[in-house]
């Protein structure tokens, strides 16, 4: 029969540079009770660690470890490994019925399976069964007898299984029935301290500017972390290489590809692709850049199967790509070209402006490349971001216009308004100069009431009555109050002509 060897069925020594994580140690320990504790993460989350950590603190009861390799799918491969771990434990007697059972060279019996949960209730002692990296187990009779022990456990058994990705048991039921503890991607992601101290175990001494903007580009993946932690070794310049530092850096490119998105299949790639432009993804967005309408569908499944995808919000409602690979796929994109980039950003922009978001169709718009289209949701958007206060997304949607874009009447008065909140005087006359270059927008239209709005907030236009200008006020509520506010500002400030534009 096959052989089994022992680096297979003995639990990983713990890393020297692993860090502690007493919370989820205890989170660990309160599923004794269940039938089941399934710890499920996307490669490099510190699944194996964690356990290996855990079942080598005192007071646990004596571990079986067994170590799943892709041939393990093989149910004989997989029932010989797991005796081979059980009956090596002290607490097995020689007497015990495991240590005559004899797997079966053609199939795994029901015979088989039912002397084996005999022989593990018949222990003088509980026992924890730990099976990692259990995705390998993808064929249904090598999860037969799985469904056996969570469907019936032994008394005394503890089951742990752990892997990249939910296995094919009945896991809606038994979270019915409050039989399955989970620990997920989310707990298994490093803490703003954790990632500290894990840069101060491998000998880096970084500011706590630098581990917090570490901390934020990795989102905590902890395999993120340590290939950071590698580069940044003897690196000239931490602060450079944390700002370019992304999912497109080769030893982290390499590791999402081999061991991430290898395992997906094509259209579950294709899909993360494309809504990777965006950091927050809502459902008809998804659909929107995907092109399918069961984007939501594939997002929904690598939320529950690979920790890849977390879900925001209601479920269904919004979705978040983790943040290093999220940038190694919109670089990726990028490779089939920039006119697709380009595309899906013009997507997002029209998305997210049809839902009344300008901010992120401003952020979208500005990837483009196009100054036009740019120009033209600065002009539909720019009195209401005026009126609430958002003048970063004005400034840097401003800032991405070209000199003929950015000379066009509402991009200049967008531009004032940007510099008057920074206190810039000469930058507000010189803006508001280059909207006058530009000609007299037709009176009575938004542009001409945006603009005179404009001169009167930054004391520019005395205060009269409405003008020909403002006759069109009431088409647009954020325009209308910018107006009345333009008018009450000039009536305060009064001395009519100070500053005037020539």
């Amino acid at each position: 029969m096959f052989q089994v060897p022992a680096a297979k069925v003995t639990p990983p020594a713990v890393p020297p540079e692993h860090i502690r994580r007493p919370a989820l140690e205890a989170a660990l320990d309160r599923g004794a009770d269940r039938a089941l504790t399934l710890v499920c993460a996307p490669p490099g989350s510190g699944k194996t660690s964690l356990l290996a950590a855990w079942v080598a603190a005192t007071g646990g009861p004596p571990t079986a470890w067994v170590r799943l390799e892709p041939e393990d799918t093989d149910p004989r491969r997989l029932w010989v490994g797991v005796l081979a771990a059980v009956t090596t434990l002290p607490g097995v007697p020689p007497s015990s019925r495991l240590h005559r059972l004899v797997v079966s060279r053609a199939t795994v019996e029901l015979d088989f399976l039912g002397e084996l949960l005999d022989g593990l209730a018949a222990l003088p002692e509980g026992v924890r069964l730990v099976l990692d990296d259990v995705q390998h187990l993808d064929r249904p009779a090598s999860r037969h007898g799985l469904e056996m022990l969570v469907r019936s456990p032994p008394p005394g058994l503890r089951l742990v299984l752990s892997g990249r990705r939910d296995p094919a048991l009945p896991l809606p039921r038994l979270r019915l029935e409050e039989r399955l503890h989970e620990v997920r991607t989310e707990q298994l992601l490093f803490t703003r301290p954790e990632a500290a101290a894990l840069l101060d175990r491998a000998g880096l001494r970084l500011t706590r500017p630098q581990v917090d903007a570490l901390h934020e580009r990795t989102g905590g993946w902890v395999a993120g972390l340590r290939l950071a932690t590698m580069s940044l070794r003897g690196h000239p310049d931490p602060d450079r290489f944390l700002a370019e530092f992304s999912g497109d850096e080769r030893p982290v490119a390499d590791y999402l590809v081999d061991e991430v998105l290898t395992g997906l299949a094509a259209g579950q790639r294709e899909t993360l692709r494309r809504v990777s432009v965006a950091r927050t993804v809502p459902a008809g967005l998804a659909v929107e850049l995907a092109g399918r309408e069961d984007a939501v569908d594939v997002l929904d499944d690598l939320v529950r199967s690979t920790g890849l995808v977390t879900g925001t919000g209601a479920p269904g409602a919004e979705y978040r790509v983790a943040e290093l690979l999220r940038s190694h796929l919109v670089a990726d994109l990028g490779r089939h070209g920039p006119e697709l980039v380009a595309r899906t950003h013009r997507r997002a922009a029209c998305w997210w402006s049809a839902q009344g978001r300008p901010v992120e169709a401003l952020a979208h718009a500005r990837e483009v490349g196009d100054a036009a289209f740019l120009a033209d949701l600065l002009e539909q958007w720019a009195p209401r971001l005026v009126g609430v206060g958002e003048l970063d997304a004005l400034d840097r949607a401003a800032a991405a216009l070209d000199a003929d874009a950015g000379a066009e009447p509402w991009a200049a008065s967008t531009v004032a308004h940007v510099q008057a909140r920074q206190g810039r005087p000469p930058e507000v006359r010189a803006a508001l100069r280059r909207a006058r270059r530009a000609g007299r927008p037709p009176a009575g239209s938004d542009a001409a009431a945006f603009r005179t709005a404009t001169e009167r907030l930054v004391g520019l236009r005395r205060a009269r009555g409405a003008s020909p200008e403002e006759v069109a006020e009431a088409t647009d509520p954020a325009l209308a109050a910018l107006v009345h506010v333009g008018r009450g500002t000039a009536r305060l400030v009064g001395e009519e002509g100070r500053g005037a534009v020539p």
